[in-house]
């Protein structure tokens, strides 16, 4: 592969209202990880993450990441991320590439917001579609390794692993279809009085009146890119895949 800097995680001194109390960390996490005893290493991951992430160093020289939600005020529903940590837990016996999750945390007391802590993978971040930081022979190996990493999520049973609440799995191609044709509607008055929409009314009537079929319910991720993921430091392939907070059933 062609290791480029862009790749790569780059790591920042945290400052202001991202800042975090190491000693608060520490002790919070000694029962998880005792080695965490002798004080915690704190790091944050530049980038464009919504909740911001962090790289942990213990004394015994183990590396944690934690993700929590930004500061300031946060529109409901947002920045879910005990949802991530539930799912990726959940996933932790299936098929799917995810990193080991340690821990937990609501208490808003210990850092100033709620996060959680899981294993540190090495790897890169290939964040554009072209891919191109990766020698142009090998693109394909790992497009395919992202299409098998995509399988292995859909293949889960998700009442198997305890997600069959995350979502509505009852007619979702009818809520969709109702949904998307709503919309449709909405969005003709900006357009031309002459403009024609007989082959859109077409495709809206059809799918209608085929959106009935029995559900097959499955995992599906709602940002699923190349940049969701993390690469293996020197071969065409996913190592994991994050950000599954946002996952439909």
């Amino acid at each position: 592969m062609n290791a480029t800097h862009s790749d790569l995680p780059e790591l920042i001194e945290p400052e202001g209202g991202h800042l975090i109390d190491a000693g608060a960390l520490a002790a919070w996490l000694e029962p998880p990880l005792p080695a965490s005893r002798g004080g915690v290493t704190v790091e944050q991951f530049q980038g464009g993450m919504s909740n911001p992430t962090y790289r942990l160093q213990l004394p015994d020289g183990s590396r944690y990441v934690l993700r929590k939600k930004p500061p300031g005020k946060l529109l409901p529903k947002a920045h879910q991320i005990d949802r991530e940590y539930r799912v990726m837990h959940a996933l932790r016996d299936t098929n799917v590439l995810v990193p080991q999750m340690i821990a937990m945390c609501e208490d808003t007391d210990v850092i100033g917001a709620e996060f959680f802590v899981m294993e540190y993978i090495d790897g890169r971040i290939v964040s554009h579609p072209a891919m191109p930081t990766i020698d142009r022979e090998r693109r394909r190996d790992l497009w395919m390794s992202l299409t098998d990493t995509l399988a292995a999520l859909h293949s889960v049973d998700p009442q198997a692993v305890g997600l069959d609440r995350f979502g509505r799995p009852d007619g979702y191609l009818a809520r969709q279809t109702s949904r998307w044709a709503s919309q449709y509607e909405a969005s003709k008055s900006p357009l031309p009085a002459d403009f024609d929409y007989t082959e859109f009314d077409w495709l809206r009537d059809w799918l209608t009146d085929h959106a009935e079929y029995a559900d097959e319910t499955g995992v599906v991720h709602g940002d699923f890119r190349p940049g969701n993921c993390i690469t293996h430091p020197s071969e065409p392939r996913v190592v994991v895949v994050l950000d599954l907070s946002l996952i439909h059933i």
